[in-house]
């Protein structure tokens, strides 16, 4: 298994630094921890995000999610033949996410490419597909 540290820096990101993110990658399995401002850019310079199984959000403050809104430009549009990213958000997190979208001004924003599920905000859902070695 291979963990990356994507960004580490608190809500007011540190100079030349992204906020909170991971990647984990086990196997042929690829998934990204938090989301925070700037770590999209950082995840680029590995792999592109349509090559992520999942994401997983471990809680709603803007420095664990808010590049998601960047992700979702960097994901390409999906149709039937291509399956939507899984995100994995703690409970009323797709409410805000649908809030974001109506705000962009584009409800359907995350919808096309994202698949939300929520967590119990206490145990995250393993990924099947990661190995631990």
């Amino acid at each position: 298994m291979r963990f990356t540290i994507l960004g580490r820096s608190p809500a007011v990101p540190n100079p030349g630094e992204a906020c909170a993110g991971y990647l984990i990658e086990g196997g042929r399995t690829r998934v990204m921890v938090d989301v925070g401002p700037g770590t999209v850019a950082q995840l680029l310079r590995l792999c592109n995000p349509w090559e992520l199984d999942a994401v997983i959000v471990s809680h709603m403050h803007t420095d664990h999610f808010l590049d998601l809104v960047t992700m979702r430009y960097s994901f390409p549009w999906k149709d039937d033949a291509n399956p939507k990213l899984k995100v994995y958000m703690p409970p009323g997190a797709t409410a805000q996410m649908e809030t974001i979208a109506r705000g962009i001004g584009i409800p359907e924003y995350f919808a096309r490419s994202f698949a939300f599920f929520e967590h119990d905000g206490v145990v995250v859902p393993l990924v099947p597909g990661l190995v631990v070695d």
